[in-house]
């Protein structure tokens, strides 16, 4: 079972809480112009990118990331033979950062997007 080896130490407790009702009140900065906005989204869409070069590097069999194996796969037999898995996280990881975008821009109660 996940976890199982893991012993809460109670004197730990008050920290904890602190630090996540920090991080659920946590409120981020406005972006006040279009060249701020696109260099949070470049910055975003990068730490997602290697996260996703991480993953499939990994030699993971977990359904996650043969899902994502099976997507680069997809990806060079119908787009780009020769797509590297570099290249592929950067579009994945743009695509999915301007899905976000767009969503967040067409979000009609942007209080609970």
């Amino acid at each position: 079972m996940i976890g199982e080896n893991i012993k809460p130490l109670k004197e730990n407790f008050d920290q904890f809480q602190e630090q996540l009702t920090a991080f659920c009140t946590h409120k981020g900065r406005g972006i006040g112009t279009a060249s701020e906005l696109a260099k949070v989204m470049a910055a975003k869409a990068k730490l997602l990118a290697t996260a996703i070069e991480k993953a499939l590097l990994a030699n993971d069999d977990s359904y996650d990331n043969k899902t994502l194996s099976e997507q680069l796969e997809a990806f060079r037999q119908v787009l780009i033979k020769d797509l590297s898995v570099e290249s592929f996280s950067d579009i994945y990881a743009q695509t999915i950062s301007y899905g976000m975008f767009a969503g967040r821009i067409n979000d009609t109660t942007p209080d609970t997007f």
